[in-house]
């Protein structure tokens, strides 16, 4: 069910004004952070670390979730320094080019649901990254958060890629639709698992090697570090699976003795949060979306791909 890597394409059934807007909107908001990720690596000596291959582990991403990622203190007066260079930071051509691919790639990979698509991406992403300004950077872990460009980079980038592939219908009903990758992710976050799978290949291809230089360099732990991220974020957006609840209540219980757990707990609810953060907006915004998942449910039921009505 993956997608093919690095295939540039817009899907037809897309509104290509909005998903051009849409497409535009997000390349900005992660140009920015990459920005930010260049002054840092300008103020800082190149992290190289020993080299590996591009292959990833003989695992699914659930088996990846961590209780808590590992995460450097950024104090604040690092911070004001970084964005203040932002501004005279240019990112290369190529980086730029391969950005813009990336979330072509990531856009043309949704489909035309009325609820999961890009557009419901992209108010998922416009939202974290709100949500993440309007953060108190003074308390420690927050700060982890909020004062790290790569990591407010992942939470952006999380957001883009979390419904990827998205194909209308719940977990439950995907299982039987598609055997194999129920097999594949033993049944759990079916949905999830696909869309950190189908995003990682994309940003991997070898169509987008400046793009993953200026994000992690040389470094393999900066590259690890990216896709744990993107694993604990992108699953945290399964709100029902029982053991993952499990592991979010533990993570409550030691967050109190343990920064980096906080942090964790934070990144994944700026994420949770965002994702039906159209519930807390305004009544046209609740209303219009709400409307989307009830059009998306019904044409499930419609096509006889749901139980009930």
């Amino acid at each position: 069910m993956l997608l093919p890597s690095a295939k540039v394409e817009i899907l037809p059934e897309i509104d290509q004004d909005e998903t051009e807007f849409l497409i535009s909107q997000n390349v900005s908001m992660l140009e920015d952070l990459l920005k930010e990720i260049a002054a840092d690596q300008i103020l800082r000596a190149p992290i190289v670390d020993a080299q590996d291959s591009n292959e990833e582990p003989a695992t699914t991403p659930y088996a990846e979730i961590q209780l808590a990622i590992e995460m450097e203190p950024v104090d604040d007066d690092k911070s004001a320094s970084l964005r203040r260079m932002q501004t005279s930071v240019d990112l290369p051509p190529a980086v730029r080019s391969e950005l813009r691919d990336f979330v072509i790639c990531i856009a043309s990979g949704y489909q035309d649901n009325s609820f999961h698509n890009f557009q419901h991406a992209s108010h998922v992403a416009h939202l974290s990254n709100l949500l993440i300004h309007s953060m108190d950077g003074g308390k420690e872990d927050a700060a982890r958060v909020v004062n790290d460009p790569f990591v407010r980079f992942a939470i952006v980038l999380s957001a883009i890629v979390h419904d990827v592939g998205h194909t209308g219908v719940p977990n439950s009903r995907l299982a039987k639709e598609d055997p194999s990758l129920a097999d594949k992710y033993n049944n759990k976050s079916l949905a999830e698992q696909n869309s950190v799978d189908v995003a990682w290949e994309i940003l991997m291809s070898h169509s987008f090697t400046n793009l993953q230089y200026l994000i992690f360099g040389n470094s393999m732990a900066k590259r690890q570090q990216l896709r744990q991220l993107l694993v604990n974020l992108v699953m945290a957006t399964d709100i029902f699976d029982e053991d993952l609840r499990v592991l979010r209540q533990l993570r409550w219980e030691q967050a109190a003795s343990s920064v980096n757990c906080k942090a964790t707990l934070v990144m994944e609810h700026v994420l949770q949060t965002s994702d039906v953060g159209h519930t807390m907006q305004s009544w046209e915004i609740y209303r219009e979306w709400n409307e989307r998942l009830f059009h998306e449910m019904y044409a499930a039921f419609r096509d006889g791909r749901a139980g009930t009505d």
